[in-house]
């Protein structure tokens, strides 16, 4: 054998018991329990299709937190979600020992359609009625005439609950016809149902208008704008006017007589008949430039009249938002609709369009008062 092989053998060997051994480093032991879910509920349980649900939790011990489906960006200990159908909502809470889950499951149901009651049935309307009412002072004094239009319901007893409804659309004079398919419904389930016509004014009557508040006389008196200022005036300060007149209606009216329950008044409308109804019940608007956040129920104002019966409801079909109509929002709060507080119904759809956009009719109820909108 040669001498070569023995030596090369001792020299694999030296370098093999020379050799260190291999470090493994393992991960540290965790050193917390596994995260708690003490409560993950789900209010309501069960919701209407497009209703909002808050799914909320408390967790210890979690150093992340998600849901699934996934709700967006969870910050605190709750999540607003709107479940489309039945759904079951996971909470997981994780931390260095693991993962624990919990689940909250949300039942939905589509709205139940409204069936008008048609208890009634609607008599003959009284038409002709005139309601007019003063403003102004001294040589600026002038009146303002309201056309009335009345729908009650045939063989209704006792005392009865009273909507007054503003037409959409311009300043018309036969405007009182309008949205009588509204009107007779509301008959049939035993409303007294007022409409009134909101009249255009005349040129010489915009001048005493701007007058009345202070303004410069407009230079061009037939503008688009000067008509659309006056409109934001004349139609709430019309719906106080016919409010006002009501008990002087049953004086005047035998079928009226001793019918109106004064403790149910509610005001609606169509459209812009939307906004003289949120006006005349609380809406600001920014009137003009030097006449921001104005109400028409500020009494403390010369150019309002006191309403002398009390609302109870209001409701608005296809309304603007703000931008729209002299409506404002300015963020924080400052917005038309912030002392608005009596219920109130909104009726639009993701259709409702027009010169209006589906997305800024809808805003108010976002912006409304929580508790009593609906």
């Amino acid at each position: 054998m040669s001498k070569r092989f023995p030596l090369l053998l001792n020299a694999i060997v030296l370098v093999a018991c020379s050799s260190e051994p291999a470090t493994v480093i393992a991960p540290p032991a965790c050193a917390i329990p596994s995260p708690v879910i003490n409560q993950f509920a789900a209010s309501p349980s069960s919701a209407l299709t497009g209703q909002a649900v808050t799914l909320s939790w408390t967790v210890t011990g979690a150093t992340t937190v998600a849901l699934s489906p996934n709700a967006g960006t969870i910050s605190g200990n709750s999540a607003v979600v709107t479940p489309t159908g039945a759904t079951s909502y996971q909470l997981s809470a994780t931390n260095c020992a693991g993962t624990t889950t919990a689940l909250a499951t949300v039942s939905v149901t589509a709205p139940a359609l409204y069936v008008s009651p048609d208890v009634f049935a609607a008599a003959t309307p009284i038409d002709g009625i005139q309601v007019t009412a003063r403003y102004g002072v001294g040589a600026n004094a002038y009146s303002r005439t309201t056309p009335v239009l009345v729908r009650y319901p045939l063989a209704a007893t006792g005392k009865r609950p009273l909507i007054l409804w503003s037409h959409g659309g311009g300043m018309l004079e036969g405007g009182k016809y309008n949205n009588e398919e509204w009107g007779n419904l509301l008959v049939r389930a035993g409303y007294i149902v007022v409409h009134m016509s909101h009249v255009p004014r005349t040129v010489p009557e915009f001048s005493l208008l701007f007058t009345e508040f202070g303004l410069p006389l407009p230079v061009d008196p037939v503008a688009t704008e000067v008509a659309e200022f006056a409109a934001n005036i004349d139609r709430p300060r019309d719906a106080i006017a016919v409010l006002n007149a009501l008990s002087a209606l049953e004086q005047t009216y035998p079928l009226l007589a001793g019918r109106i329950d004064y403790d149910r008044i509610g005001i609606a409308g169509w459209s812009r008949g939307s906004y003289t109804a949120r006006t005349t019940a609380c809406a600001r608007i920014n009137l003009a430039p030097t006449i921001l956040r104005y109400s028409f129920r500020d009494t403390t104002k010369a150019t309002n009249t006191p309403l002398r019966v009390q609302l109870k409801a209001v409701m608005a079909n296809s309304p603007q938002g703000p931008g729209r109509l002299s409506f404002y929002d300015n963020g924080g709060g400052d917005n038309s609709w912030a002392t608005c507080t009596l219920p109130d119904l909104t009726q639009t759809s993701s259709g409702d369009g027009g010169d209006t956009p589906p997305s800024n009719r809808v805003a108010p109820f976002s912006l409304l008062p929580a508790g009593n909108k609906h």
